[in-house]
């Protein structure tokens, strides 16, 4: 029995589609994972900021926010500068004569500005835990910290999840 071309070049279009679907939804996945709804690119790798948010008061939420608004400025210049040193590290090391003395100290110099992104972090974090009450900022940190932490049980907690609704009596 023949298939006819129409039918093949529908089976065709239907695979394609399907593929284009998986692939737009990997895309689409991947930018929600790492900028989030609102478009805006995750800064921290250590602290979820919105995570922690979400377990706050309005009032507390107004308080914490004004703290991390009055570092924004600064933050900013700070990451402006980092990206730079970084682009002047990246020169220098695909230069067609590699300089060891000019990698070294943009280097130092890229290591300095991250550290001082750093250093604003924490104070920033410092500053925030003394705004929250114990119970509170027990719950706000946790929460913040907790997203990169789950990363590694993912697979930890699938096994007792199998385990305990798949049993074999």
């Amino acid at each position: 029995m023949a298939i006819s071309k129409s039918r093949i070049l529908l089976v065709a279009f239907l695979i394609s589609f399907a593929l284009n679907l998986a692939v737009a939804g990997f895309v689409a996945a991947q930018w929600f994972h790492h900028k989030g709804m609102q478009g805006q690119p995750q800064i921290g790798l250590t602290f979820d900021r919105r995570a922690a948010f979400d377990v706050l008061e309005k009032e507390e939420q107004k308080k914490i926010h004004k703290i991390w608004r009055a570092k924004r400025s600064d933050m900013r210049e700070r990451f402006k500068e980092y990206r730079e040193a970084k682009r002047t590290l990246s020169k220098f090391l695909s230069a067609k004569k590699l300089n060891q003395e000019d990698v070294t100290q943009a280097y130092d110099n890229m290591t300095a500005h991250r550290n001082a992104i750093e250093a604003i972090l924490n104070m920033t974090l410092v500053d925030t835990a003394k705004a929250l009450r114990p119970e509170i900022r027990a719950k706000f940190f946790k929460s913040g910290f907790q997203r990169w932490k789950s990363r590694h049980k993912r697979g930890e907690q699938f096994r007792k999840y199998r385990e305990e609704h798949h049993k074999h009596d």
